[in-house]
């Protein structure tokens, strides 16, 4: 909840890119900035507390999980010189559908 904490880890130049495919064309975009980015990302910090950490391709990432246990969202986050570079986001649930997504709780 910490806008100007996240603005700080963020490159000045950080490119957000997310992808909610026909499902969510509402999530379709692409800024480029820390101040866009950061509140960008503060929109969605309610999926925080049931977020996963996981590699995407090799890169750091994380899954946002809905309620109901289906993934939201999977994003790779690109880090350059110690501060986030870029924010890849794919939303769209028929491609999440298609993705080897376990959510693994702790016992």
């Amino acid at each position: 909840g910490d806008l100007e904490a996240l603005v700080s880890i963020l490159d000045p130049d950080v490119v957000v890119r997310a992808d909610g495919g026909p499902a969510r064309p509402q999530l379709r975009s692409s800024l480029q900035g820390a101040p866009a980015g950061a509140a960008q990302a503060m929109s969605f910090r309610h999926f925080a507390e049931s977020a996963t950490r996981v590699l995407v391709n090799g890169i750091p990432g994380g899954v946002a999980w809905m309620p109901d246990g289906r993934p939201y969202a999977v994003l790779a986050i690109t880090v350059r010189a110690g501060r986030i570079a870029e924010i890849d986001v794919l939303a769209d649930p028929d491609r999440l559908a298609r993705l080897d997504l376990t959510r693994e709780t702790s016992p």
